[in-house]
């Protein structure tokens, strides 16, 4: 049997056509696309802008001079969706945006969550992607309510990433099989069911299976509130107190397979290795009592100076650290607040973030 000799040039040509076939598959089913790249314009032209309030631009993760939206909390952009995002209770939808801050205030990366439209109808509607304040630093998704059962279905992430780093943030909702998933850097992420009735639906994992009743609640189609010039409008809003960057937002009417929310983000933000070396860390409890030690497990041997301990702002802060074991050690000595243990491995830097509380 004669062999295939696989060139260099070979292995090329196939990487291209492979790399063209995730763009072409990420174009499907795009129905709008924000690369706020020193404007609001939607590259597809399929939606309009209605308002743009106190907003800047910035460098994107690249360090690309004004290509990324920039907010400090009292900004946002208003679109004007066209229809598009009327998904109700029955179609499916993904939404995926890069952001950076270091805030832990309530805020959107994007919401229409408001009032239903209809007289008489007391529910609320609409879907919402950010951080809760009272889920400090951890991706929350809120979907949909009921005013005589309170807020409606809500998920947020385990992790914490209000790090001062570039992230991707995705959210699927496939209502063919009725499930949710949440993405931060092209990973499915472990989920936390924060909806106030059970009934609503469960979470397994990285998947949150929406329940009977949580069906009949989770209407996506936007809701209303009074605008910047306060009348009663259709919100669909990028930034609604948020305090940071924003970039590369992007609506799909279909849900996005795990493998085209990994390419996406390798597209939208070129994943550090920091972040992709986390796996090599563990640390617990996390969050870690204030004025108690908490365990740092590394996944080879290294000694205790090539660990730095550094704050939200990428600064570094003095630590305790001691050996605790082979491969662990304890880290003592760090006041309530966010923090990034970063830490020299034979294979290059790894990062991983604590909340001390």
């Amino acid at each position: 049997m004669r062999m295939k000799l696989f060139t260099l040039s070979t292995l090329a040509t196939t990487l291209l056509a492979y790399s063209a076939h995730a763009q072409g598959s990420l174009n499907t089913g795009l129905l709008g696309r924000f690369p706020f790249d020193n404007a609001t314009t939607d590259a597809t032209g399929n939606m309009g802008v209605n308002s743009a309030t106190n907003i800047a631009y910035g460098p994107d993760a690249g360090n690309r001079a004004s290509a990324a939206l920039r907010l400090t909390s009292t900004g946002e952009v208003w679109i004007v969706p066209n229809g598009l995002l009327d998904f109700g209770i029955t179609g499916d939808y993904s939404f995926s945006i890069g952001f950076k801050t270091i805030s832990s205030a309530t805020q959107a990366f994007f919401t229409n969550q408001g009032s239903s439209a209809t007289a008489g109808n007391t529910n609320a509607q609409g879907w919402f992607l950010g951080f809760d304040n009272s889920r400090v630093g951890k991706v929350y998704f809120g979907l949909g309510g009921n005013a005589a059962q309170g807020n409606g279905i809500g998920l947020s992430t385990t992790n914490t990433y209000n790090d001062n780093a570039w992230h991707t943030a995705a959210v699927v909702v496939s209502r063919s099989s009725n499930r949710i998933q949440v993405f931060v850097d092209g990973v499915a992420q472990a989920l936390v069911n924060n909806s106030p009735n059970p009934n609503f639906g469960s979470v397994s994992g990285t998947v949150f299976s929406i329940g009977a009743q949580g069906t009949a609640i989770s209407n996506a189609s936007p809701g209303t509130s009074a605008s910047t010039t306060g009348v009663q409008t259709v919100i669909s809003r990028f930034g609604l107190g948020f305090n940071g960057s924003l970039d590369e937002g992007r609506f799909y009417n279909r849900a996005l397979t795990s493998t085209e929310v990994a390419s996406l983000n390798s597209q939208v933000l070129a994943t550090l290795a920091e972040r992709r070396g986390e796996t090599q860390l563990q640390l617990f409890p996390n969050p870690a009592p204030a004025g108690a030690p908490f365990t740092l497990r590394v996944a080879a041997p290294v000694v205790a100076a090539s660990i730095s301990v550094l704050d939200a702002l990428g600064r570094p802060v003095p630590a305790t650290i001691t050996p605790a074991g082979p491969t662990g050690f304890a880290v003592a000595g760090l006041a309530p607040g966010l923090y990034s243990l970063r830490v020299s491995l034979p294979t290059g830097p790894a990062m991983r973030r604590v909340v001390v509380q």
